[in-house]
């Protein structure tokens, strides 16, 4: 079971992590989460597809996250794209390129990640990769969740 943003029990999100993290052998190393408690919750948002409607999905969640907890101190968001979702985050393929950068400007404790991992299979496969402006590049999407949730992050994946 995995404590969500709400402060409730989540076994939804959590079964689409395990998997994720038992494919990659972290599973050991992450650690649960044993009571709701009322302190504030980082978030990390996993998107791996790029079908418009996830990415508005995306983005429409971003908006509400940010606009019930950014005021909250110490609060961070991420949005670590992986697989087909890099192309949410490619300024050659992104429809939503304005919008992310606005969202960038207006909350600096959101951050947009791609996937390493991602980013060199789509790069092998003679595909040039330009990112949005800002946007980060992790060594991979599993380690960055795993890393994550072992700090207590919340996890959501679209």
């Amino acid at each position: 079971w995995l404590v969500c943003g709400q402060n409730t029990f989540c076994r939804y999100r959590w079964r689409s992590c395990t998997t994720m993290l038992q494919a990659s052998n972290q599973i050991q190393n992450v650690e649960f989460a044993s009571a709701p408690t009322a302190q504030t919750r980082n978030v990390i948002l996993r998107l791996g597809s790029d079908s418009p409607r996830k990415f508005t999905e995306t983005l429409n969640r971003i908006e509400h996250v940010m606009k019930t907890s950014a005021h909250q101190p110490g609060f961070q968001m991420e949005v670590l794209a992986n697989s087909d979702g890099l192309n949410f985050l490619r300024a050659d393929t992104s429809p939503y390129a304005k919008q992310i950068e606005a969202l960038m400007k207006k909350y600096p404790n959101l951050h947009f990640m791609v996937c390493g991992t991602s980013l060199k299979n789509l790069e092998e496969s003679g595909q040039k990769a330009a990112l949005l402006p800002n946007v980060r590049v992790t060594s991979s999407a599993v380690e960055q969740v795993a890393q994550r949730i072992r700090e207590g992050w919340s996890y959501s994946a679209i």
